[in-house]
């Protein structure tokens, strides 16, 4: 389903599978009720847009951002480039509280490199 080098083209990310794989369990280990509804899902060539509702319950520490207990609940905005069948780039704009935010070390930021949940 993801390309061996995957890119995520946020800003300060690198490339490859374990990044996404990485933040993935990281996300489920600091938000436990985590969901990702798809509310509309847009296709035409290599490119598919997906607008989606995020929310869950921050419970552990995610990156630098320290658990809050806090619910979260917000829309995000992801763009795909698909090859030979897999998702191979992304992008991704998120209407979270802390993105309305003038402050940029309010932003949550993905790791940088992979890292072992523990």
């Amino acid at each position: 389903m993801v390309s061996q080098d995957y890119g995520d083209k946020l800003e300060g990310q690198t490339s490859g599978i374990e990044v996404i794989r990485s933040y993935l369990e990281g996300l489920k280990a600091s938000f436990p009720d985590f969901t990702w509804t798809i509310e509309q899902i847009i296709g035409e060539g290599d490119r598919v847009a997906v607008m989606n509702r995020v929310s869950g319950t921050q419970v552990n520490d995610f990156g630098d951002i320290k658990a809050t207990g806090n619910r979260v609940d917000f829309a995000a905005f992801q763009f795909y480039r698909i090859a030979d069948g897999k998702l191979a780039e992304h992008w991704e704009v998120a209407d979270s509280p802390s993105s309305r935010s003038n402050s940029p070390q309010n932003l949550p930021r993905r790791p940088s490199s992979p890292s072992k949940i523990t």
